[in-house]
C-alpha cells in the first residue's frame, strides 16, 4: 500500500497537461499512463491505461513499442491524420495493438482498460478531441461555462450488449462479472483467456477491444479530465468534476489539484490503484506549474 502520489506536468502551444497517480491499498501499481505533446506537429495524445491480472499489457501499451508508435505509424499512413483518427481508424488501432500484445506476451493473462484523447490544434482557439474508450475508465471534458461533458460509457457485463456478446461466446455473467467471478469490464486489451474461441472472430469473443469513439471540439478555457475507475469508488463524475472546480477556485497549483483528488478518493475509501489525467486548453482557470517533460 501507498499514499505517495507521483507527479508530472508539460506544456506546448497553449496546451497544459498534468498526470498524477497513486498506488493507494493495492499491493502493486498496475495502471500507466500515456502523455506525448506534439507527438505528430498539432497533435497530441494522452490515456489512462487500468492494468489487470498484472501490468504487463498497461505497461505494453505505454510503452514507446506500444499506443504511441501505433498511432504515429498510423497518422503517417497514406489517409493521414483524418483516416487514422475516424472511427474506424480507431477501432482498426486498437484491433492490431490488441493483437500484437496477444502475439508477443503468449504466456501473459493480464489486461487493460485504455482511454485515450487524440488532441488536434484547430483553427483559432479550437482543438479537436477524440476520445476512444475501451473498458471502464473515463473521459470528462470541463466546459470553461461550467457543464460537464461525458465523453465516455462504461463497458459492464450486465449491459444489455456487451451481456449478449458474453452469452453467445459461452460466458455467463454474474455479479456483473464474466463467468462468475471474472472480469468486471467487457472490453480491454489482453485477456487472453476471454479471447480463446478460435471459432469467433476477435469482436465475437466473450472480451473485445472495439472501442467507443467520441469527437468533441474544446475551446479556450476547457479542461479534460482521463481517470481510471480507482477514483469512482470515492467519487461520481459530478463529485469529480466539482472537486476539481472547486480546488481550482482556491488557487491551488495543478499537482495540489490532483494531489487533492487521489487522497480524497483514497480517503473516500478507495482500494483500487488511481490515475488522473488533466489537460487544459489556452486560458486554464488553474495556476501553472513547474514543468517536467513527459515521456
Amino acid at each position: 500500500m501507498s499514499q505517495d502520489t507521483k507527479f508530472q506536468c508539460a506544456e506546448s502551444g497553449g496546451l497544459t497537461a498534468a498526470v498524477a497517480s497513486m498506488q493507494g491499498r493495492r499491493t502493486y501499481q498496475e495502471d500507466a499512463s500515456i502523455a506525448v505533446i506534439n507527438l505528430r506537429p498539432g497533435l497530441s495524445l494522452f490515456a489512462v491505461l487500468d492494468g489487470h491480472g498484472g501490468s504487463e499489457c498497461s505497461q505494453f501499451l505505454a510503452s514507446q513499442e506500444g499506443l504511441s508508435a501505433a498511432l504515429a505509424q498510423a497518422v503517417d499512413g497514406d489517409g493521414g491524420a483524418t483516416q487514422a483518427l475516424s472511427e474506424e481508424g480507431l477501432e482498426q488501432l486498437c484491433g492490431r495493438l490488441d493483437q500484437q500484445f496477444l502475439a508477443s506476451h503468449p504466456s501473459s493473462v493480464a489486461g487493460s482498460t485504455c482511454c485515450m484523447a487524440v488532441v488536434r490544434r484547430g483553427g483559432g482557439s479550437a482543438w479537436s478531441v477524440a476520445v476512444a474508450n475501451v473498458g471502464d475508465s473515463r473521459a470528462l471534458l470541463l466546459r470553461a461555462s461550467g457543464e460537464v461533458v461525458e465523453l465516455s460509457e462504461d463497458h459492464k457485463p450486465s449491459s444489455y450488449g456487451e451481456s449478449r456478446r458474453i452469452h453467445a461466446a459461452g460466458g455467463t455473467v454474474k455479479g456483473d462479472r464474466i463467468d462468475g467471478s471474472g472480469l468486471a469490464c467487457s472490453r480491454a486489451f489482453g485477456d487472453r483467456p476471454y479471447k480463446r474461441d478460435d471459432t469467433r472472430l476477435p469482436q465475437q469473443q466473450k472480451v473485445i477491444c472495439l472501442p467507443d469513439v467520441e469527437t468533441i471540439e474544446a475551446k479556450q478555457g476547457d479542461h479534460l479530465l482521463l481517470f481510471s475507475d480507482g477514483l469512482l469508488e470515492a467519487f461520481s463524475n459530478e463529485d469529480l468534476a466539482a472537486a476539481v472546480g472547486e480546488s481550482a477556485k482556491r488557487g491551488c497549483t495543478l499537482k495540489q489539484t490532483l494531489d487533492h483528488v487521489l487522497k480524497q478518493s483514497f480517503d473516500g475509501g478507495s482500494g483500487d490503484n488511481m490515475t488522473v489525467q488533466a489537460m487544459y486548453f489556452l486560458d486554464t482557470i488553474l495556476p501553472k506549474c513547474n514543468y517536467v517533460a513527459i515521456a
